[in-house]
């Protein structure tokens, strides 16, 4: 009968490290895009920092054909106050409103309601922010006629 030997300590030691090694530098790859990603850039102002950690939706819209007002519900779905925030209405010619400037800031994790007066008819909103131009994504909604 012949019997089985396993690898040497010292084959073993070899692999285990080689292994570990492998393992530490593929995390130290990852680890390190993550944080670059992550962190702000240096030549970004205050509120473009705050803006990669904001996010808001449009909880409701409705129009008021007859007296051509709007009433708009904005929800902030972070802590971070959202400045600045602007509406542009898409009209039935194909043509884009100049952006309404809505006055009062989105503050962080709430509400925000807006009344707008002299809308003329249009097919869509987008509403977004500034100073957070391409770092949060612009929101459309399609109105409900009251």
């Amino acid at each position: 009968m012949t019997s089985l030997k396993g690898i040497s300590p010292l084959v073993a030691t070899v692999l285990l490290i080689a292994a570990t090694m492998s393992i530490a530098m593929i995390l130290s790859f990852w680890a390190s895009s993550f944080v670059q990603q992550g962190l702000p850039q240096q030549n970004q102002t205050e509120q473009q920092r705050n803006c990669q950690f904001a996010d808001f939706d449009i909880y409701q819209c409705s129009y008021n054909v007859t007296n051509s007002s709007m009433y708009l519900i904005l929800r902030n779905l972070r802590s971070s106050p959202i400045q600045d925030v602007r509406l542009v209405l898409f009209l039935p010619n194909n043509s884009v409103s100049l952006p309404y400037s809505l006055s009062q800031s989105l503050p962080g994790g709430a509400f925000q309601s807006y009344s707008l007066y002299d809308i003329p008819a249009f097919n869509k909103i987008v509403v977004s922010s500034l100073p957070c131009t391409g770092i949060i994504p612009d929101k459309e909604k399609t109105c409900n006629n009251v």
